[in-house]
């Protein structure tokens, strides 16, 4: 089985970059933070063993940032009107080069344990989808066999609602989904603070 992990990822750009984190702290400083957010997911990816690796960027201009970390990972722009037809053309870029199991996370969750990436692809060995649910509703983790855009339809994007539509969606289309352990992204203020603790960075 061939694998391929994506990393989803913008350009780090004040005003584009966690949002929900402005009037926290100041821009400058989200910048700041989602750089070290995106070099920690790629450190923690580069412990994967995958047939192959790709950042999927997004940006307006130049992606000058992730070309300058993006290590061995190859480059595919994001293509969609929404997260979930950007997921899906991801997915199929990755099947058309060969991938048999692809696998796809974001720089939301940068101190996620990389042995979570590697369950995810021996599920798939066996399951349709797998899906990394988030404590706020999303996931943190989506993995497919067969890319489907039926697996997208009607997702409420940034809602408590996207891991529901989404596995409701996934049963509609006849497919075995496998969950594995809950973990969280960074998106408020409040997830800061919890991730700023368990790095020892609170204080």
């Amino acid at each position: 089985m061939k694998t391929c992990l994506i990393i989803f990822a913008k350009e780090p750009e004040a005003g584009r970059v966690k949002t929900r984190l402005t009037g926290y702290i100041d821009n400058d400083k989200i910048v700041d933070l989602y750089k070290g957010f995106i070099k920690k997911t790629i450190d923690m990816a580069n412990k994967i063993e995958s047939d192959r690796k790709i950042l999927a960027y997004d940006y307006f201009g130049e992606p000058e940032f992730l070309n300058s970390v993006k290590d061995e990972f190859s480059f595919f722009e994001q293509d969609g009107s929404d997260l979930g037809e950007k997921m899906h053309n991801a997915f199929l870029y990755a099947e058309r080069s060969g991938s048999d199991a692809t696998v796809i996370i974001g720089t939301d969750s940068p101190d996620l344990p990389f042995e979570y990436i590697n369950d995810a692809f021996l599920r798939l060995s066996e399951k349709d989808v797998v899906i990394g649910p988030a404590i706020d509703g999303g996931y943190y983790l989506i993995g497919v066999r067969k890319p489907d855009p039926d697996i997208f339809k009607d997702v409420e994007w940034s809602s408590n609602k996207v891991l529901g539509r989404t596995l409701k969606n996934i049963k509609n289309a006849g497919k075995v989904v496998s969950l594995l352990d809950e973990w969280y992204d960074i998106d408020t203020p409040e997830d800061l603070e919890r991730y700023l603790e368990g790095t020892g960075m609170s204080d």
